[in-house]
């Protein structure tokens, strides 16, 4: 092989490589591309369960999406708790009292409380208070 053969494959070698990390790098295709946000009213004050029904909670990456949970005061909600990292997690709050067990990556849990008076703090018991968020009765 030449010099000049060899440049030619380092270019193509290198043009492959690019290739290759730009496609996993690269985004889905299914239409539904998200920035990270889960579903959240639009002035970003939390998730309303509309009066007694059931709202949605993941946690990934040692944080609670959404980070604040709204609904009237002494309604019966159910949160639906989804571990969507890999890290363990629970969904807590001793002020709504309420405790899930430990919840492994890819599992769930459904927890059902009465929302407090005041705002109340809910935590994952695994990572304490850097990962907590907010009961916000209206």
């Amino acid at each position: 092989m030449t010099l000049r053969s060899n440049g030619w494959l380092r270019f193509l070698a290198m043009f492959a490589f690019a290739a290759i990390v730009l496609a996993a790098c690269g985004g889905d295709d299914d239409g539904d591309a998200t920035n990270g946000d889960s579903e959240q009213s639009e002035d970003e004050g939390g998730e309303d369960t509309g009066g007694g029904g059931s709202i949605e909670l993941s946690a990934q990456d040692n944080s609670f999406n959404p980070a604040e949970i709204s609904a009237p005061a002494g309604e019966e909600i159910t949160v639906a708790f989804t571990n969507d990292g890999s890290n363990p997690h629970t969904f807590s709050s001793e002020g709504a009292g309420f405790d899930t067990d430990t919840i492994e990556g890819g599992g769930s849990a459904e927890v059902t409380f009465t929302m407090p008076d005041e705002e109340t703090q809910f935590i994952c018991n695994v990572h304490g208070e850097s990962m907590s968020g907010t009961l916000v009765p209206e």
